[in-house]
């Protein structure tokens, strides 16, 4: 190898040619990548407020607005009875409010909350119920719960999403204290 091959070998690029050949290995680094993706967008994913609405003629993102803050509240006056209200958004059911208009998350239930209508096992394809601002109604197909719930009434799909960051985060953390303990005992040992 002459020294003009040596001085444009790099390898880095070498090794991810070698890499690029392993197909196993390739569907591996494209499926976690797609696990860290959903992890890190898991709150716009499955969450019980909704990204977008308008109610009493303002505009709130509580998803958005939550994420930072969780006890964020607005005031509005009640469109039907003039009346203004508190709006603290981690605590407000969004479903029951009459909204001019929303956008719910892809799965519009957070992993910790219950859901007394659709307890007890309920699956994707029962009929599943939800409390609007005018008393009980048949669920539409963005209030559902895709993967139905367990027998508390928690979502299951809303946990698989959340599950996720929880699993990188211990598979990632984990390691690391062990090796410092590891080096611990082991400075501990020589000394």
């Amino acid at each position: 190898m002459n020294n003009k091959e040596n001085d444009n070998f790099l390898f880095r690029k070498y090794a991810w040619e070698q890499f690029k050949k392993n197909k196993s290995g390739l569907w591996s680094v494209y499926i976690l990548v797609f696990l860290i993706v959903i992890s890190l967008f898991s709150p716009f994913i499955a969450n019980q407020q909704p990204l977008y609405v308008n109610y009493g003629g303002k505009t709130f993102y509580p998803a958005f607005q939550t994420l930072i803050n969780k006890s964020y509240s607005d005031s509005v006056i009640n469109p039907e009875t003039g009346i203004k209200e508190e709006l603290v958004f981690n605590l407000v059911d969004w479903r029951r409010l009459k909204k001019d208009f929303v956008v719910w998350p892809l799965i519009p239930y957070s992993p910790e909350q219950f859901d007394k209508y659709n307890n007890d096992f309920v699956g994707p394809y029962d009929n599943q119920k939800y409390m609007a601002y005018n008393g009980i109604q048949d669920s539409p197909w963005i209030l559902k719960h895709h993967l139905g719930t367990d027998g508390l009434g928690r979502d299951v799909a809303s946990g698989l999403i959340h599950g996720t960051k929880i699993s990188l985060t211990n598979g990632n953390y984990l390691p690391i204290e062990q090796i410092k303990a590891g080096e611990e005992v082991l400075s501990f040992d020589l000394n």
